[in-house]
């Protein structure tokens, strides 16, 4: 069950940086951070769901078990 569990993780850790993603735009639209702020939280949170996708990516294509 390791590579299961596994992606099943990943999918929860993707799920939750999407919620971050809805947070930081809210806290930009209502003026909580700044809009230099919002684009650099913003790319960081980009980045964290690219390499997340990747790492699904290759534990479903991986022979592990």
């Amino acid at each position: 069950n390791y590579k299961k569990e596994t992606i099943q993780f990943m999918h929860i850790s993707r799920g939750s940086l999407y919620e971050l993603d809805t947070l930081i735009t809210i806290a930009s639209e209502v003026e909580i951070i700044n809009k230099d702020v919002y684009k650099s939280i913003l790319m960081q949170n980009d980045e964290c769901i690219r390499i997340t996708n990747g790492l699904i990516n290759y534990f479903e294509r991986s022979n592990l078990k």
